[in-house]
């Protein structure tokens, strides 16, 4: 897995970390990827903005097919940046640890697809109105 420092770009300190790698069977073009990020950063959308640079780069740099990341489902934190940087939950389940603590998890995943009409739908939110439609008076 490659890791790579997410950095406060206005003091060059470290936040968290960010990182990827094939999934279990890279033959397929799977990777996965895992994050952590230090609770003074938390719930100011860095790790979502990260995440969805870490898709962009895993989609159009190393040719990904599919993505896919889990976590523990007392982390709502990071559910919900899966969620937010356009991950889909695909799967819920229970370990047990040689301890006997059960642990249940969930997995999301993006396929490569799934992405693309993602950067599409976004492209299209953020174009200028057309001429024709920009003068238009609407309805009362």
């Amino acid at each position: 897995m490659s890791f790579n420092t997410i950095v406060d770009s206005h003091d060059s300190s470290a936040m968290g970390w960010i990182g990827w790698g094939h999934a279990e069977d890279p033959t397929h073009g799977e990777y996965s990827f895992g994050y952590a990020l230090l609770p003074e950063y938390w719930g100011r959308g860095y790790m979502t903005a990260a995440a969805r640079a870490g898709l962009t780069f895993m989609f159009e740099t190393l040719g990904a097919h599919g993505i896919t990341d889990h976590c523990d489902v007392t982390n709502c934190g990071s559910m919900r940046v899966m969620d937010k940087a356009g991950m889909r939950l695909v799967g819920r389940w229970t370990e047990e640890s040689a301890a006997g603590v059960t642990v249940d998890y969930v997995r999301y995943a993006l396929q490569r697809a799934e992405w693309l009409a993602q950067q599409h739908a976004e492209v299209a939110d953020n174009a200028p109105p057309s001429p024709d439609t920009a003068h238009r008076p609407t309805a009362p």
